[in-house]
């Protein structure tokens, strides 16, 4: 909102997100003793993928794509407000053209366990690479299974770059087909066989929560958070 200079200190003034971060959701479900049911854990992920979509078509004045890629895309990163809208945040080491600074060859930019292949292997990125990280996210909320993180850095790249994802139905007994698709397509090693666009990817969400008469809503978002949160 604001941006500026007061008592010798520089400040930016941000919005203020009243609500939670993808990650506390998912830890307040399990000290609850549960696993967080798929319906908002994909009503969530359909609201992140509208932001990125939106983010990956900005244009310049005169109509250039400006080839916005987040590159930080993680649960800690995805907001839910307590009236139920969801906000992608912190786009501190996104990727755009026209930038007046670029990433030196062989800096990794982002969280290590939630990178693309081709974003651990160094190699040219596009929207896509953000696409997957929605991916890691949906796949570690349904399942409680981290997908990439090992113990040490330098394996948690390899295991990104060897892409070996084991499909949610073998976590979990009964998980739903059809978000398994969706998963399983956001996590293919090749950015090709993923979903184009952040759109696609937000309107397969929308098909799976419309077959299980899930509300898209803002409110039924706001209400599973005012349960979850109660106490906040």
């Amino acid at each position: 909102y604001d941006i500026g200079h007061f008592d010798g200190t520089y400040y930016i003034a941000m919005e203020y997100v009243r609500g939670q971060d993808l990650r506390r959701i998912y830890n307040q479900e399990v000290a609850r003793g549960r696993a967080m049911p798929l319906e908002p854990a994909a009503h969530i992920l359909m609201g992140a993928a509208s932001g990125l979509d939106y983010a990956h078509r900005q244009t310049s004045i005169d109509g250039r794509p400006l080839g916005i890629v987040h590159r930080d895309v993680s649960p800690q990163n995805i907001l839910v407000t307590y009236d139920g809208h969801v906000k992608l945040i912190d786009f501190g080491v996104a990727k755009a053209e026209g930038k007046l600074t670029e990433t030196r060859s062989g800096v990794l930019k982002g969280k290590y366990s939630y990178m693309s292949p081709e974003q651990a292997s160094g190699d040219p990125i596009d929207g896509r690479t953000d696409i997957f990280a929605l991916g890691i996210t949906l796949f570690e909320v349904t399942t409680g299974v981290r997908l990439f993180k090992r113990e040490s850095e330098i394996e948690t790249l390899h295991a990104v770059i060897e892409c070996n994802v084991t499909a949610p139905s073998e976590i979990v007994p009964g998980y739903d087909e059809e978000l398994e698709e969706v998963v399983m397509r956001a996590l293919a090693h090749d950015p090709d066989d993923r979903f184009a666009t952040a759109g696609d990817m937000e309107r397969a969400l929308e098909r799976f929560l419309i077959r299980r008469g899930h509300p898209t809503t803002a409110s039924s978002l706001a209400a599973y958070m005012q349960d979850l949160f109660a106490e906040k």
